[in-house]
């Protein structure tokens, strides 16, 4: 019995299976690409390198110097040359399907031919239950295998066929000839294709320029596109100061003609057969360019650059430390570079100070630059200039600023007066006003050089000190035997050192400390320094404020009147400081600098109303006392004028009557030689120091005859005229016995201006010396009365701080300068005057 042969099915592709076919399709197609790029591009570098080279030769105008003939053999060349390129084109065939499974087998890393398997169909044993089941299973497998399949980008291997990269220099060539080429490249290739063309030379008319901004502007140069100009007009625009380059071929035929706002420059050096010109733009103006592919005019508008703008915001601070706070706000179109202050018109006490030698040039201290935005804040700083000869003078303020390109504005002008740096000592004060006059002018050597010597009368009650009395001699040494400026401002230099070591190691010190301290963390703020560095300030910041709190402190232990200068330190105690401090390092450290800056600014103006509010009450006692210490300074003043105008009588009247000396006394020899030794070797020297009007009559009272006399005569007019002025203020302010010896004096100085009017020289010499006298016992009136004022604002308080500049007051005797010393009465004697003493 015959078994049944067994039924087939169908064999229906399950969904997996069609999917798979689509994408081994689209995966068919892409390794097709690839291995059809991989043959055509080795085969296209030829034909493209050929193209290339022809295209950068046309483009660099080879063609175009060449004859006709050669130019024909360089087309054929080339044509053959692109056709024996074509050859390898001709043999690429289009990859069959069993090279594209392969690509796909290979791509996918597939070991048994994967893709090629799956194109594989079911052959005998189709109806076979067992050899279906087989089949499905493989199928599964090779389904499971294939979902990863790949292939990847097309390596067409130019790296092993040209291991020395030469299929880049065609392409090199080309880009190169692309920016020679000029805007007419197209016409270029097409000339180089016309064999029929005429040769020419060389050199082609191909123009190149820009126009290079200043360096302030901060503005990319301008390249010039000749092939934009419109009807053979190129508009520009350019900031004023901009140069336009030009550069064309030697040869070309090239001109241009500039308008008189383009200012011809040094021509820079160009490589060989290359004119270069270059123009400076100062206003609007034009340059035509003829010669090249087109005539072309450039017209060229200018940006004017203005000045700029800066103002003072409110009025400058003057802070009890000695410095000087402004605001202040600028613009400028480019930014502004530099802000300086400049100071003027220098006046003390209502006059003009002396200018006519000066040995120091006015103040200057250079503020950062204000922010040149709109809408920003104004910009503030602190400046130091308390050291300097003018501080203490009222002056005028501008400020001046200057942007990048050199143009300079100023400000209006205001009125101010500079702090000066606080001394308490009175040699130290004396010696600063010295230098301030040898400072303004140089001329005063003579009267500087005798007040030093007079500052060194009785040391021991001065000068606690050897040191400060050996330094003061050799200063005085080395101011009489300077020979030149340098020499003499080397003395104004040592002056106020010396000032600086009497006045001792008190709160100024740390007052200084404390300010170069805040200027570091300042700078340090505003140049963005590392967050070491800034640490490194905060820390001298902090021990600098510590160590000026606790002179302060000290300072007002020692002063037990000072109760508002507790109440403040009460008030700003040791944690506000700290606080403030923390916040400022905090600011610091994450990066806010602006804060910062604005948070130093306040901790200064703290420490400002703290130092302000210690010194209202040594101020309140220094305006009652003002005015006496202001008649004292003018009636020493006048005493030493008058003890010139008695030495110029002297002189004249010997040069009149060679064989007299009149007035000459047996004392005279022997203060010469005396304690006063050192004053009446300089007493006698020229007074060539004297200013104003005052000098031209000591040049006349020198002379010879009644006309010098006349001068000697209305120069006694005017100081008796200032001191009846001087008489009405003490009468005033009720100094009586003051006024009753400058009456005297006042007669007397009447009674020698007569006899120098009527010739009698003899006769003024010993009224002059009277009023002397009479001056220096008003002087010594008017010392005491002061005194006595002191002590009954506090006893002896005023030997500390500020106030000890009023010791003078409690002394019995004073000399020109307004210093006081413990004297016999008989050693001021009005016999010294009439000795010709120049010190009383």
């Amino acid at each position: 019995m015959e078994e049944p042969a067994a039924q087939s099915t169908p064999v229906t592709p399950a969904p997996a299976d069609a999917s798979l076919e689509r994408g081994l399709s689209q995966l068919s197609l892409r390794a097709g690409f690839a291995l059809w790029w991989e043959r055509l591009w080795p085969a296209l570098v030829p034909l493209l390198s050929v193209a290339a080279i022809f295209i950068a030769a046309s483009w660099l105008g080879v063609f175009a110097a060449l004859p006709s003939w050669a130019r024909l053999v360089a087309l054929v060349a080339f044509a053959a040359s692109a056709l024996a390129s074509l050859v390898p084109l001709a043999r690429i065939a289009p990859p069959r399907q069993a090279e594209r499974l392969r690509r796909i087998d290979r791509d996918s890393n597939a070991k048994h031919g994967l893709a090629s398997a799956w194109a594989d169909q079911l052959g005998s044993g189709e109806r076979d239950g067992a050899t279906r089941f087989l089949w499905e299973v493989h199928r599964r497998r090779l389904r499971g295998a294939l979902s990863a399949a790949r292939v990847a980008w097309p390596r067409p291997g130019m790296v092993a066929r040209d291991r020395h990269a030469l299929r880049m220099a065609p392409l090199l060539i080309l880009v190169a000839a692309f920016f020679a080429a000029g805007p007419d490249r197209l016409g270029k290739v097409g000339a180089a294709l016309d064999p029929h063309a005429t040769g020419g030379s060389s050199v082609e008319a191909r123009i190149d320029g820009w126009i290079d901004p200043p360096t302030y502007a901060r503005m990319p140069p301008l390249v010039i596109d000749f092939a934009k100009a419109e009807n053979g007009v190129l508009e520009l625009r350019a900031p004023v100061g901009s140069t336009l380059v030009l550069r064309w071929p030697e040869g070309s035929g090239v001109a241009v003609q500039p308008s008189p706002a383009l200012k011809a420059q040094q021509q820079a050096p160009t490589s060989s057969g290359v004119n270069e010109s270059r123009w400076r733009i100062t206003g609007d103006g034009s340059a035509t360019v003829t010669g090249g592919p087109r005539e072309t005019r450039l017209s060229i508008v200018s940006i004017p650059n203005e000045p700029p703008t800066i103002r003072i915001v409110g009025e400058p601070k003057t802070n009890i430390r000695g410095t000087v706070t402004l605001s202040y706000e600028g613009a400028d179109e480019y930014g502004i570079r530099s802000v300086e202050t400049r100071f003027a018109d220098p006046r003390w006490r209502g006059r003009a100070l002396s200018s006519g030698h000066p040995l120091v040039d006015p103040p200057v201290a250079n503020l950062p630059p204000p922010p040149n935005r709109p809408g920003a804040p104004p910009a503030r700083d602190t400046f130091d200039l308390s050291a300097h000869p003018w501080a203490g003078s009222d002056v005028t303020l501008r400020l001046a600023a200057k942007d990048e390109a050199g143009l300079e504005g100023t400000s209006d002008p205001v009125s101010l007066t500079l702090p000066a740096h606080p001394f308490s000592r009175p040699l130290a004060r004396a010696l600063v006003e010295q230098r301030r006059k040898l400072a303004l002018d140089a001329d005063q050597r003579t009267h500087v050089l005798e007040a030093l010597y007079a500052l060194m009368i009785a040391p021991e009650k001065f000068m606690p000190e050897a040191g400060i009395y050996i330094s003061l001699r050799s200063i005085a040494q080395s101011l009489s035997s300077a020979g030149n400026d340098d020499q003499l401002r080397d003395v104004v230099g040592n002056l106020w050192e010396l000032a600086l070591v009497i006045e001792g190691n008190g709160p100024t010190r740390a007052l200084d400390a404390l300010r170069a301290a805040e200027n570091a963390l300042k700078d340090a703020l505003a140049n963005n320094a590392s967050k070491e560095e800034i640490e490194q300030r905060m820390a001298e910041l902090r021990q600098a404020l510590d160590r000026y709190m606790r002179e302060l402190a000290e300072r007002s232990k020692q002063n037990p009147n000072s109760r508002h200068a507790d109440r403040d330190m009460k008030m700003l105690t040791e944690r506000d400081l700290q606080s403030m401090l923390d916040k400022l390092d905090e600011m610091a450290k994450n990066g806010e600098r602006d804060r910062a800056q604005r948070m130093l600014d306040q901790l200064k103006d703290f420490l400002d109303n703290l130092q302000t509010a210690e010194g209202e009450e040594e101020n309140a006692e220094d305006q009652q006392l003002s005015q006496e210490e202001q008649a004292l300074d003018e009636m020493s003043e006048l005493l030493r004028k008058e003890l010139e105008l008695r030495d110029d009588t002297q002189s004249a009247d010997r040069q009149r009557q060679p064989g007299k000396q009149p007035g000459q006394r047996q004392g005279q020899q022997k203060q010469g030689q005396g304690q006063h030794g050192p004053q009446g070797q300089h007493g006698q020297q020229d007074q060539q120091g004297q200013d104003g009007q005052d000098q031209a009559q000591q040049g006349q009272g020198s002379g010879q005859g009644d006309e010098g006399l006349g001068g000697l005569s209305e120069r006694q007019q005017r100081l008796r005229q200032r001191l009846q002025e001087l008489g009405r203020k003490l009468g005033k302010m009720g100094s009586d016995e003051a006024t009753k010896n400058l009456g005297d004096a006042g007669r007397e100085m009447q009674d020698a201006e007569g006899a120098l009017g009527e010739g009698d020289a003899a006769g003024a010499t010993g009224s002059e010396g009277r009023a002397i006298d009479a001056m220096r016992k008003g002087m010594n009136a008017l010392n005491d009365q002061l005194a006595q004022q002191q002590q009954q604002q506090g006893g002896q308080q005023g030997l500390d701080g500020r106030g000890r500049g009023r010791s003078r007051m409690a002394r019995s005797g004073v000399d020109p300068l307004g210093r006081g010393v413990d004297r016999d009465e008989d050693e001021y004697g009005a016999e010294d005057y009439d000795n010709g003493s120049a010190y009383g």
